[in-house]
């Protein structure tokens, strides 16, 4: 008896462990590396395979990759463009279906260590600016919002224009990047995604107020914009406002419950409060939703210990 319960067990563990598997999989999204361009006078000319290989193999378990000649790419969610030039490398990661630039990052290449280089470049290109809301797990547009979708000529232009603004954002020229998202938002009024982050080039300079205007400008035209409650609760908290900034990450909560940034921010939040309480319950639904390779959860698990330990 005692044998068939073991092999029973043995057998419903693997069965769990293969379905958190398939499950985990599922939820990656699909991408693919569009183009790599590079000059004559880059250290790293004749060296595609190279970059490619080194590139994925960085993001493999964030991102499903596909061949960017495959059908799959038509319905992947994201591309990365990559560029070469002299000393500098330059990666950006752009939305499939509108054609948004999400991020764009640079950095110094290493001749000496060029594995390293690209590598950096990844991890970049899907991190955070600055606790910003900025490149990782955009804002999907919602489904009755057409606006934004690049149809139109003009529309096509607010987006090319938007890229560049992102670009010099990403090259943290703050002012060059605050003109160009002014002019995609002359040119389509109703670019969220301008609005988001005109507003966290404000908050990177601590002008909050008009982060504030920018980010409600956003929810405005599409109020499940949960990105822009998260940055618009930083500006908030910049400013002392605190039930201000916890009913925007509520906000964010009820429209993505699986927005782990917002968790992590309203944690952060309760903690500076000296809220002990509320902050390890916030961090246990970060470690609830959390995959289980999530680069904070062992930091957060640490606190929430602590936490309890306050209490």
């Amino acid at each position: 008896m005692k044998k068939i319960i073991k092999i029973w067990f043995t057998v419903f563990f693997a069965l769990v462990l293969n379905l958190h598997s398939a499950t985990g999989q599922n939820q990656k999204e699909t991408v693919f590396l569009k183009e790599i361009i590079i000059d004559n006078d880059s250290v790293l000319a004749g060296r595609q395979t190279k970059i490619k290989n080194f590139f994925i193999d960085e993001l493999k378990d964030k991102f499903n990759f596909t061949d960017s000649e495959s059908d799959k790419a038509g319905n992947a969610r994201y591309f990365f463009v990559i560029r070469s030039t002299g000393e500098n490398l330059t990666g950006e990661f752009i939305d499939n279906k509108t054609g948004i630039m999400v991020n764009s990052e640079t950095v110094r290449l290493s001749e000496n260590n060029i594995a390293e280089s690209i590598k950096e470049l990844a991890v970049l290109l899907c991190r955070d600016k600055s606790g910003l809301k900025f490149e990782r797990n955009p804002v999907r547009p919602a489904q009755s919002d057409q606006e934004n979708k690049p149809d139109s000529e003009s529309e096509k232009k607010a987006v090319e224009v938007y890229n560049n603004a992102n670009r010099y954002f990403g090259k943290l020229e703050l002012e060059t990047a605050i003109e160009y998202y002014t002019r995609a938002i002359q040119i389509n009024p109703r670019l969220y995604h301008a609005y988001n982050n005109r507003a966290n080039v404000y908050l990177y300079q601590g002008n909050y107020e008009k982060a504030v205007e920018d980010y409600s400008k956003a929810i405005e035209i599409v109020p499940k914009f949960d990105t822009a409650y998260v940055n618009r609760a930083n500006a908030y908290q910049k400013l002392g406002f605190y039930d201000c900034a916890l009913k925007d990450l509520n906000c964010a909560i009820e429209i993505n419950p699986f927005y782990l940034d917002a968790y992590y921010n309203k944690a952060l939040m309760f903690e500076k409060l000296k809220r002990p309480h509320e902050a390890a319950q916030a961090y246990k639904q970060y470690i609830r939703y959390a995959p289980p390779d999530d680069r904070y959860l062992r930091f957060i698990r640490n606190r929430v210990k602590i936490l309890d330990f306050v209490k």
